[in-house]
C-alpha cells in the first residue's frame, strides 16, 4: 500500500497511520510523513494533493512553506523528534544521497560553518545526523535547506522510513551493478579476443573486426559511464562547485582519462584502449560500495529495530466518555490512560494501572527472560507484551522515553571517538589531494622519460588508490560495536573510554548496591536512648525520604508508609549520612561513628550493616540491616579470573566485619571498609600509581569521585543518576556477569579497528608506488581498490559473528 505523502510501498500487515484527507481515509508509511500531511491540511493547504494527483508536473502548486521546509518549524511538527533545552533544540535527521565517508565531511564541515549551529555529527554508518542549533539565530528549516544546496536530501529521522528507504536505494543500486555486470562482461569477451586471437594485419593495422569491436565497445563503455557511473560524476561535479577534492574526483579523473585516451585511439584505429578496465573498475567499485550498503542495513542498530517495531497506534482511554479510540503514537500525552494488548510493543513509558504480564525486554537489556510486571511496575517503551492485556498510565512519550534517551546516549558515545582515530581522519581528509600529487608527479615523470605508457600508470595510481577503506576502518567498527555492547546489555557513554577498557588489569567494586543487592531489609530496631519505637522509625524515615542512598531508600520500602516530620536545613554528607533540622533540633541518620561503636554490644550484629539515627545527645537508635549478595557476583568474579583479571579489590563504607564476609563468600582477597568517599579516592589515585589501570564499578553518590576519577567506570542501570553521569559505560539488566563480556568486546572491537587501520594504510602505501611504478595494469587497480573496501567492511562484520 502507497503513502499518501511520499508514496513509498508500506507493509500491509504492519498497523499504519491514517488521517481523514478528501473525505476518505489516506495510510501513511510513518509518523513523519502523518505529521507532515496533518500540517498541510490543517494550515488549509490539502490543495496541493489534489494537484499533485492530478498533475504531478505542476510544482507551483506546491505550498511554499513546503518547498522551503519551513512546515518543520511547527511546534506540533518538532514534538515528535526535537529534544530541547533552555536556549538550544536538537534533532536527529537522515541524510540521502550519501555515497561515501567524503559526502558525510563535506556536510559535517558545511552545516558547523553555519550560524547558530553549536554541534554536528553524522554516522557515517547509518547516514543519522545529530544537530544542536540556537534556534534565536537559525531554524531548522533553514538548516534543512542549506543541506539542499550542496546536493543533499535531509529529513527528521524515522526508523521506520529510514527502512523503505533502505529497500529503495537497494533495488536502484541492484540495477546498476547488474546492468554494469552484463554490458562489462560483453566487454570483458571482446579484450579477451583480442589477446587470444591475432588483432593485426601483416602491415601492423587493426583487423576489421577489432575496428567494429572497439566502436561496440566505446558505446557499451560510454553507457556505463552515463547510467551506472552517474554517482560518481555527480559527486565529483558537487565537490568541483565548492572547490574541494572529494573521494569521487580520482575516480571520475580516472575514468575520463581511460575513456578519452581510448576514443583517441578508436578514431585514429591505433593505440591502447581500457574500455576493460573501465568496465571491471566501475563494476568493482559498484559492487564494493553495494556491499558495503548491505553492511551497513545489517549493522542497524537494536534501537532502531525497536523503534520499526513500536506500532504507530495505540489504544487511548478518552477522559470523559472512558471509551477506548484509536490515536496516533504521536499524540499521547503524559498520563494519559493507554491499553496494550498481547503480542504488541509498548508505545511509551509507563506504570500499570490493571492488569499484569509479562513482558520481553531483550532487545533492550540483553536479557532473555522475560520479566512480570503487575500492578504499579513501571513498563518501558520497546518492550513486548507476551501474555495479558494490562492498561498503563504514560510516564515519559517521544525523546523523553527510556528507549530515546538510550538512543541519543549511543548517538553522543559514537561521537567520543578514541584518540587515535581522530589522527586517522586527519590522514584521510588530506589522502586524496596526495593522491593527486602523486598522479600528476607520475604522469610528468614518465613523460619526461618519453614512456609511452604514461598514461596508464598515471590511470592506474588514480584507481588503485582507496580512501574509502581508510574512511571506513574505524566508523563501521564502532558502530557494530556499539550493536555489540547493546546487545550484550551494556551501554557505552563515552566510547573513547573503549581502548582503556581493553587494557584494564584490576578491577575494583562498591559492595552495597553493587556486589549486594542493595534491597535491604531491617532485621532490629534497637532502641539506645530516649525515644520509643514508633519515634525512631518516624524520625528516621523523615531523613532517609530526603536521600537516594540505596541504605535510605531501603528503610523506607522496610516500613508502611506514615505521615512524616518536615525537615529543613537538610544537608547530605557523604559517606557519613544525611542530616536536618526536625521539630528545632539536629537529627543524623548514617553511619555509626568510630568512637561511639564502643558503646554497644555489636557482636551479635557482627555482618551486619548498621546505621545510627542520633541527635545533639547522642546515638538514640541503631537499625540493623540485613542485605544479600547480588546473583552471578560469584559468576563474575570467576570469569574475571578467566580473561586474566587476578587483582580484584572491594571498597566500602560499611563494617569491616560485613565487608569481609562478603569478599570472603566470593573469594575476593583485597578489601577496604568503613571508607569515605576520599579514601576510595586516595586508594584509587595510589594504585594507579603503582601502574594499574582500574576499572571501578558502583552505585550511588558515594561512588561518583571515584567514579569520576578511576581510568574507566561502569554501574549498573538502577545506580543514581549521578553514578551514571560520571560512568563510562552503563549495566542496562542490572547483571554483573556483563563486565567480563564488555572487557572481552573492548579487545575485539579494538583489534578489528586497528587490523582495518592496519590494512588500509599498508594497502594505500603498497599499491600507490607499485601503480607509479608501472607494476599494476588498471584492471588489476580496479579489482585492488574495490577489494580493499570490501576487506574492512566484511572484517568489521565479524563483530556481529564472534562471540566471548
Amino acid at each position: 500500500m502507497p503513502c499518501f505523502h511520499c508514496g513509498l510501498e508500506s507493509d500491509k500487515n504492519s498497523e499504519l497511520p491514517t488521517l481523514e484527507v478528501f473525505s476518505s481515509t489516506q495510510y501513511f508509511c510513518c509518523m513523519g510523513c502523518y505529521s507532515v500531511c496533518q500540517m498541510i491540511v490543517e494550515s488549509g493547504s490539502d490543495e496541493y494533493y489534489r494537484y499533485r494527483l492530478l498533475d504531478k508536473s505542476k510544482p507551483a502548486d506546491v505550498p511554499g512553506f513546503l518547498k522551503k521546509y519551513q512546515i518543520y518549524d511547527q511546534e506540533n511538527i518538532q514534538k515528535s523528534f526535537i529534544t530541547q533545552g533552555k536556549d538550544w533544540k536538537e534533532a536527529y535527521l537522515l541524510l540521502e544521497n550519501i555515497r561515501c565517508p567524503a559526502c558525510i565531511w563535506l556536510n559535517e564541515k558545511h552545516l558547523r560553518s553555519q550560524p547558530g549551529v553549536l554541534e554536528v555529527y553524522i554516522d557515517a554508518t547509518t547516514n543519522k545526523a545529530r544537530i544542536k542549533w540556537q534556534p534565536k539565530v537559525i531554524n531548522l528549516s533553514q538548516i534543512l535547506q542549506s543541506i539542499a544546496n550542496i546536493g543533499y536530501l535531509a529529513h527528521p529521522y524515522d526508523a521506520k522510513h529510514s527502512r523503505k528507504l533502505a529497500h529503495e536505494n537497494k533495488r536502484r543500486n541492484m540495477e546498476k551493478l547488474l546492468f554494469a555486470g552484463v554490458i562489462g562482461m560483453m566487454l570483458m569477451q571482446f579484450s579477451i579476443a583480442t589477446y587470444l586471437v591475432q588483432a593485426f594485419n601483416a602491415q601492423g593495422e587493426l583487423l576489421d573486426w577489432v575496428k567494429w569491436g572497439r566502436w561496440g565497445a566505446l558505446l557499451g563503455s560510454l553507457s556505463l559511464l552515463i547510467y551506472p557511473a552517474q554517482d560518481f560524476w555527480i559527486g565529483a561535479w558537487q565537490d568541483a562547485r565548492r572547490l574541494r577534492v572529494g573521494m569521487d574526483v580520482p575516480i571520475v579523473l580516472g575514468l575520463s582519462a581511460a575513456f578519452l585516451s581510448s576514443v583517441y585511439s578508436v578514431l585514429n584505429n591505433n593505440g591502447e584502449v581500457y574500455f576493460d578496465s573501465i568496465a571491471m573498475f566501475v563494476f568493482f567499485i559498484l559492487l564494493a560500495r553495494f556491499l558495503e550498503f548491505q553492511a551497513r542495513q545489517k549493522s542497524i542498530s537494536k534501537l532502531d529495530q525497536l523503534n520499526i517495531a513500536i506500532a504507530q497506534t495505540c489504544e487511548k482511554c478518552h477522559e470523559k466518555t472512558k471509551t477506548w479510540k484509536k490515536i496516533s503514537v504521536i499524540d499521547l500525552k503524559i498520563k494519559d490512560l493507554v491499553r496494550v494488548k498481547s503480542g504488541e510493543t509498548v508505545m511509551a513509558d509507563g506504570c500499570i494501572v490493571s492488569g499484569s504480564s509479562r513482558f520481553d525486554e531483550s532487545l533492550l537489556t540483553g536479557e532473555s527472560a522475560l520479566v512480570s510486571k503487575s500492578l504499579g511496575d513501571k513498563v518501558i517503551a520497546g518492550s513486548l507484551n507476551y501474555e495479558q492485556t494490562v492498561e498503563l498510565s504514560v510516564t515519559q512519550v517521544g525523546s523523553q522515553t527510556l528507549l530515546s534517551q538510550i538512543g541519543q546516549i549511543a548517538t553522543h558515545a559514537l561521537e567520543d571517538k578514541p584518540v587515535f582515530t581522530s589522527k586517522i581522519d586527519a590522514i584521510a581528509s588530506w589522502f586524496v589531494l596526495g593522491v593527486l600529487t602523486i598522479a600528476l608527479c607520475t604522469a610528468t615523470y614518465w613523460l619526461v622519460q618519453g614512456d609511452s605508457a604514461w598514461l596508464a600508470y598515471t590511470i592506474s595510481v588514480l584507481i588503485v588508490t582507496c580512501p574509502c577503506a581508510l574512511a571506513l576502518a574505524t566508523p563501521i567498527s564502532l558502530t557494530l560495536g556499539m550493536e555489540r555492547f547493546v546487545e550484550q546489555g551494556v551501554l557505552p557513554l563515552k566510547m573513547s573510554s573503549l581502548e582503556i577498557l581493553a587494557n584494564v588489569n584490576q578491577v575494583a567494586f562498591d559492595k552495597t548496591g553493587t556486589l549486594t543487592t542493595g534491597n535491604l531489609s531491617v532485621l532490629k530496631v534497637e532502641l539506645v536512648g530516649d525515644i520509643d519505637r514508633q519515634q525512631a522509625i518516624k524520625l528516621a524515615l523523615s531523613l532517609a525520604n530526603c536521600s537516594e542512598h540505596v541504605v535510605a531508600q531501603s528503610l523506607l520500602s522496610s516500613f508502611d508508609e506514615i505521615p512524616l516530620h518536615s525537615t529543613t536545613a537538610f544537608k547530605n554528607l557523604p559517606g557519613l549520612g544525611v542530616k536536618a533540622q526536625i521539630q528545632g533540633q539536629c537529627w543524623r541518620l548514617g553511619r555509626l561513628a568510630d568512637n561511639d561503636s564502643h558503646q554497644f554490644d555489636l557482636s551479635q550484629y557482627r555482618c551486619k550493616t548498621i546505621s545510627a539515627l542520633s541527635n545533639e545527645k547522642g546515638v538514640q537508635a541503631l537499625f540493623i540491616f540485613e542485605d544479600e549478595i547480588r546473583p552471578l557476583a560469584a559468576k563474575t568474579i570467576e570469569q574475571l579470573h578467566k580473561i586474566g583479571i587476578k587483582n580484584i579489590s572491594i571498597l566500602s563504607g560499611d563494617n569491616d566485619s560485613s565487608t569481609q564476609k562478603v569478599a570472603k563468600t566470593l573469594g575476593i582477597q583485597n578489601y577496604l571498609a568503613n571508607c569515605l568517599p576520599n579514601d576510595k579516592l586516595v586508594w584509587l589515585q595510589s594504585q594507579q600509581a603503582s601502574g594499574a589501570r582500574i576499572l571501578f564499578v558502583g552505585d550511588g553518590i558515594n561512588d561518583t569521585p571515584v567514579l569520576a576519577g578511576a581510568d574507566v567506570s561502569l554501574s549498573l542501570s538502577d545506580a543514581s543518576d549521578m553514578a551514571n553521569i560520571h560512568s563510562d559505560f552503563i549495566g542496562l539488566n542490572n547483571r554483573l556477569d556483563v563486565i567480563s563480556d564488555a572487557i572481552e568486546s573492548s579487545k575485539l572491537i579494538k583489534k578489528i579497528i586497528h587490523q582495518n587501520l592496519f590494512w588500509a594504510l599498508s594497502y594505500n602505501i603498497t599499491a600507490i608506488p607499485l601503480a607509479a611504478l608501472g607494476f599494476v595494469p588498471p584492471w588489476l587497480a580496479a579489482v585492488g581498490m574495490s577489494l580493499s573496501s570490501l576487506l574492512v567492511v566484511l572484517n568489521a562484520l565479524r563483530l556481529k559473528k564472534i562471540k566471548n
